[in-house]
């Protein structure tokens, strides 16, 4: 299923340039790696003071496996809507992709 389109509000189509040594590139380019975000989504948080959480090292291995789990219960759920799976209940879809969203959580260290 594909992602709904951003509002004119929430669409990036500016570009912030700034210029880094390369020392200065490689330390954030590891911060952004050890969070597993892309650098581009790691700056934007830091800049914004937005909350940057670092996937322990041991739950990367989990993380991937839940979100191909999440991507199966997003197929599951457009078969459900288009009536393709009549037999299985919406509502069952959706509370299983709420512990799989906990679980992220979790494997982050944040609350709930």
């Amino acid at each position: 299923m594909a992602r709904p389109l951003q509002s004119a509000e929430q669409l990036r189509s500016i570009r912030a340039d700034c210029y880094l040594n390369a020392g200065e590139h490689e330390q954030l380019v590891v911060k952004a790696t050890e969070a597993g975000l892309a650098l581009s989504v790691f700056l934007r948080r830091s800049a914004l003071a937005q909350k940057v959480i670092a996937l322990p090292q041991g739950n990367v291995e989990k993380w991937r496996d839940l979100a191909t789990l999440a991507a199966n219960l997003n197929q599951c759920v457009t078969h459900i809507n288009a009536g393709k799976l009549p037999h299985l209940p919406l509502v069952l879809v959706e509370d299983v992709a709420e512990a799989v969203r906990q679980l992220r959580l979790s494997l982050m260290g944040a609350a709930s």
